[in-house]
C-alpha cells in the first residue's frame, strides 16, 4: 500500500512538473522576437522551391522577396512555401494556431489556403 501510495505522490509531481515545464515554454516563446539585423519579426521564412516561377518584390527593398509559383488560369493562384524556426515549431505544436496578417490595403479580401502537404497545392507538370 506504501508503494501505491509513493507511485501516485511521484506521478502528481511529474504531472506538475510538466506543466510548470509548458507554461514556461509558452512564455517564453510568446515573447516578441526581434531580428537582429533589420528589426523585424521573424519566424516564418520565405524560401525558394524547385516549382517557382517568378520572386516577387525581388527588387523592392522595403519588402523581403518572396519566391512564389504562379498557376496560369483565370483563378491568379500563386503559391509560396515558407519554413518556420525551431522555437516556431515548437510553439505551432503546443498552442496549434497559426495566425496571418493580409494586406489588403482597403480592398476585399481573397481566399487564403494553408496546408502542411505540398500534394495539396496542385502544381501543374512540368
Amino acid at each position: 500500500m506504501l508503494l501505491f501510495t509513493g507511485i501516485k505522490i511521484a506521478l502528481i509531481v511529474v504531472a506538475l512538473a510538466m506543466l510548470v515545464v509548458g507554461w514556461l515554454l509558452y512564455k517564453t516563446l510568446s515573447a516578441v522576437k526581434l531580428d537582429a539585423e533589420d528589426k523585424r519579426p521573424y519566424g516564418l521564412t520565405a524560401i525558394e522551391f524547385a516549382e517557382q516561377t517568378i520572386v516577387i518584390a525581388k527588387d523592392q527593398p522595403e519588402y523581403r522577396p518572396l519566391p512564389a509559383y504562379i498557376r496560369e488560369g483565370t483563378e491568379g493562384i500563386r503559391i509560396t512555401c515558407w519554413q518556420l524556426s525551431p522555437l516556431d515549431r515548437l510553439k505551432l505544436l503546443l498552442t496549434g494556431k497559426l495566425w496571418c496578417s493580409v494586406w489588403t490595403f482597403n480592398q476585399t479580401l481573397q481566399p487564403l489556403f494553408f496546408s502542411v502537404n505540398k500534394a495539396d497545392m496542385g502544381f501543374e507538370s512540368k
